[in-house]
């Protein structure tokens, strides 16, 4: 009985020691890093986080989005630059990422239940920056920023962030 009552205690302390390094939802979520996205060196946007992965101490966290065709009101009100063809947009994020890629749509397509499939724009790295050109053509384009995580022994995973570019 003495040896059960023990073996109850240890455990119990096990679990309250192995609590104690948990984050809260809200801690957890506040780990996961943000996008601003620059362009011409002028105007700074906060990108919209969307869907992705993220583990941040052995702790995860999935969250789902409306991929960027369905937010454009959310886009237009809080991630809206402008730039024309030609224009260098860059990409500062407050963890550096291992990978970039990005996919863009004109703002006209529609955003029904199918999303139609977009283009991939050349994405560089340099002083600690991703950066592309602004496609050719005319019109509002919607972009998705996909950004990786994998060389960190913290914090992994991958997240999309939007943002709507005025040409």
């Amino acid at each position: 009985m003495k040896k059960g009552i023990a073996l109850i205690l240890a455990l119990c302390f096990l679990l309250s020691l192995s609590a104690c390094g948990q984050l809260s939802s809200e801690e957890l979520q506040a780990t996961v890093p943000t996008m601003t996205v620059s362009a011409g060196g002028q105007q700074t946007a906060q990108a919209t986080s969307g869907g992705g992965s993220w583990t941040y101490k052995g702790q995860s966290l999935v969250a789902d989005a409306l991929h960027p065709l369905q937010a454009l009101d959310i886009l237009s009100e809080n991630s809206a630059l402008s730039a024309y063809a030609g224009t260098e947009v860059s990409m500062r994020f407050s963890v550096l990422p291992d990978r970039v890629t990005v996919t863009y749509w004109s703002a006209d397509e529609p955003a029904g239940d199918s999303i139609p499939e977009g283009q991939t724009t050349e994405v560089t790295f340099n002083n600690n920056l991703f950066s592309f050109v602004v496609p050719d053509g005319s019109g509002d384009i919607v972009l998705l920023a996909q950004a990786e995580w994998n060389s960190y022994s913290e914090l992994s995973g991958a997240m999309g962030y939007g943002f709507l570019l005025h040409r």
